[in-house]
């Protein structure tokens, strides 16, 4: 069900990948995530405690997310970035995305 935006784990888990591949991949990831019909207006209130998380918190929260909020984490991340550019960078080079991408994988299988 998450192949398509899963399949970025690997461009998001490459530390050598350089800021402009990565914002390519961001900018196509946020319209695959949209397409899915992933988007919710809700996904703050999903989200839950870990609205106001660290990212290290979100980061070791990743492994114990339903899909439910793992998207949501997602869908707020996407959300956020038109107005603090840079944060879907940050939380890629923060490795929370890709590990919010990896539980997605697990569930998945």
């Amino acid at each position: 069900m998450y192949e398509k935006i899963t399949a970025y784990t690997g461009l998001f888990s490459d530390a050598a990948a350089s800021d402009a591949e990565l914002q390519k991949g961001i900018a196509a990831f946020g319209e695959d995530f949209a397409q899915l019909g992933l988007m919710r207006e809700d996904a703050m209130e999903v989200m839950g405690e870990l609205v106001l998380a660290s990212k290290d918190a979100l980061r070791q929260a990743a492994p114990t997310m339903s899909a439910e909020r793992a998207c949501a984490c997602i869908a707020v991340f996407l959300m956020m970035e038109p107005n603090l550019p840079g944060t879907m960078l940050d939380l890629i080079r923060q490795d929370v995305l890709p590990q919010i991408l990896k539980r997605l994988q697990e569930l998945d299988a």
